[in-house]
């Protein structure tokens, strides 16, 4: 149980359910919040796919017909479906109470999104709409507004 406890999957996560429930009321306020917060990241996945239309694809891949889409979302970040899901870690963190799962939900976001998904989709924007896409990705950060940075030590300028 003291194992447990230590890694978060007991009943001490994030430390207020020790001491006979003493922060009882706080967790309850944090998973409220966490609840609310979830449903208006619910809300951006929505948003994030009505903006895509057609352009929207479970795997990266070149579509038929394919469309650079720069409104709505777009304008503000070039793949605005990984930035929810990095916004996404405070409903975790608020729902579970729980930091391994929470240090877990940012390792997979960032491993799977940030290294491996990117810059497949990066190079496939790149082959498809050739200039277009690099004035967008000069214009447009990768996951919004102070994240241009992202482009540079992730390596996604050098998709040429």
């Amino acid at each position: 149980m003291i194992a447990m406890n230590i890694v978060g999957l007991g009943t001490g996560t994030w430390g207020f359910y020790c001491d006979e429930h003493k922060h009882e009321d706080l967790a309850k306020f944090l998973i409220t919040a966490g609840i609310i917060i979830n449903g208006i990241s619910f809300g951006w996945f929505l948003l994030i796919h009505f903006n895509m239309g057609k352009a929207w694809s479970s795997q990266p891949e070149a579509l038929k017909d394919h469309i650079l889409v720069q409104s709505g979302m777009f304008k503000f970040c070039r793949h605005p479906m990984y930035t929810g899901f990095l916004y996404h870690t405070v409903p975790i963190s608020l729902l579970t109470l729980n930091w391994f799962v929470t240090l877990s939900w940012i390792f997979f976001v960032v491993y799977y999104f940030l290294i491996v998904r990117i810059p497949v989709e990066e190079r496939i924007l790149i082959d498809v709409f050739g200039s277009q896409y690099h004035d967008y990705r000069r214009k447009v950060p990768p996951l919004g507004p102070g994240t241009m940075w992202l482009s540079a030590s992730l390596q996604f300028d050098k998709l040429e």
